[in-house]
């Protein structure tokens, strides 16, 4: 089979980055404690009495924390080596989920916990991830993102019904101590994969354009990104987090709810894996514009009737929420280049963040205050409607951004495999 852009062999050349990149996705700040949360809700609430609105508090204060160490941590990646900053962030989740089986009643200790995952962990997030895929891919990029992100989706689906059970069978304490071990067991797996990114560097194509960085921030298609991304987190991130009580409140059993809870993740693999490969192929925006509009239309559905649509829900949420890290790091590589990726990516998803700060609180008080969470559903659908709306209208893609792109790919060494 012919490969006339040169993306399969620029994936089978550098699979073990890709696998790395991956595995730090699952094992990092990004996916187990977002995708495990909702299974501690009920648990967390029957032991210390606490509301639900001030358990999704913690969840909020973690994107906080996320929000405010991303830019930090994308401008470290110019400076220190994005592989030495995940393997920090691994090992810092993996002490922060055995710390949370150590809580007690105290809910300011909880949200410590919780904050300090964030600051932490976050080196083992996106900010850190995205940049060794844009250095290291360029024919594939997309779809290297996308298998990557899907990572996320991976873990979720893998990691739901397994820590429902244990918490079923052991504690919700023990649910946190077997996440932690695992992220503990995928430090020398990560360390192994990427260290073959010791060849590529990351700062040398980043020093003359760093003035550049600042005027970017003030141009209109960069406050557009920001507010694309920033409306999309506040109208999804929240239903991750509130699935399963959505759920259980509409009557379902908890283990059911739970293992459908499954199908988040299976369904951001399945859009991520969709996503990546259609914006190496067709022109980006407009693949998003299509994907909002597919998940607001499910976000109604699945305000009509959980049980029913609950499937639905699912993919809705993998249109939104799950796509909305592969198409930030996909465009703003498209349309400023690898100049300041980590700066200019680390901002615009921390601005993202900060809707997901108020996306979780927005969810719980629709619970808490109607009984209901389809009044928050159907501001969700809107907002997402309107974000295709403003896709449609990007600008094209600058052309002196192909060329830049083109000689940086001449100019980096090819990865060697990891042995």
């Amino acid at each position: 089979m012919t490969d006339p852009n040169g993306a399969q062999s620029e994936l089978s050349s550098r699979w073990p980055i890709l696998a790395g990149a991956t595995l730090a996705m699952i094992s990092g700040v990004s996916t187990l404690p977002g995708y495990t949360s909702g299974l501690f809700v009920t648990e967390l609430q029957g032991a210390f009495d606490w509301s639900r609105a001030s358990i999704s508090l913690a969840s909020s204060i973690m994107a906080f924390g996320i929000a405010f160490s991303t830019p930090i941590v994308g401008a470290l990646t110019e400076r220190i080596h994005p592989r030495l900053l995940i393997l920090f962030g691994v090992a810092s989740v993996a002490l922060s989920f055995f710390a949370l089986s150590a809580v007690q009643s105290n809910v300011w200790l909880f949200y410590g916990v919780f904050l300090i995952l964030a600051l932490l962990g976050n080196f083992a997030g996106a900010a850190a991830v995205t940049p060794i895929l844009t250095v290291a891919f360029r024919k594939a990029r997309g779809t290297a993102i996308g298998v990557a992100m899907a990572g996320i989706g991976l873990g979720g689906a893998v990691a739901s019904p397994i820590i429902a059970q244990i918490i079923y069978a052991y504690g919700w304490r023990t649910g946190y101590i077997t996440m932690g071990v695992f992220c503990l067991a995928m430090l020398p797996v990560i360390w192994l994969l990427l260290r073959s990114t010791r060849d590529f560097s990351f700062a040398a194509h980043v020093h003359h354009a760093a003035p550049k960085a600042l005027h970017s921030l003030t141009r209109p298609v960069f406050i557009c990104l920001a507010g694309l991304f920033f409306t999309i987190s506040l109208a999804a991130t929240g239903l991750l987090l509130h699935y399963v009580p959505l759920l259980t409140d509409s009557g379902m059993d908890a283990r059911k709810a739970a293992t459908y809870a499954s199908f988040v993740g299976l369904s951001i693999i399945v859009v991520r894996l969709m996503i990546g490969s259609l914006i190496d192929r067709l022109y980006a925006p407009h693949v998003a514009a299509a994907a909002m509009i597919l998940g607001a239309a499910g976000l109604v559905l699945f305000s009509i009737d959980g049980s029913q649509f609950a499937l639905v829900g699912a993919v809705a949420l993998a249109l939104t929420f799950g796509s909305e890290v592969d198409l930030a790091a996909y465009l703003i590589a498209a349309y400023f280049g690898r100049a300041n990726y980590g700066k200019l990516f680390g901002i615009c998803y921390a601005i993202s963040l900060l809707g997901g700060m108020g996306s979780t609180v927005l969810y719980g008080a629709s619970s808490d205050l109607f009984g209901s969470y389809s009044p928050v559903l159907l501001l969700a659908s809107g907002l997402v409607a309107g974000c295709a709306i403003v896709f449609l209208l990007l600008p094209r893609f600058p052309a002196q951004n192909e060329a830049s792109e083109l000689a940086g790919n001449e100019s980096t060494p090819l990865a060697s495999p990891a042995r």
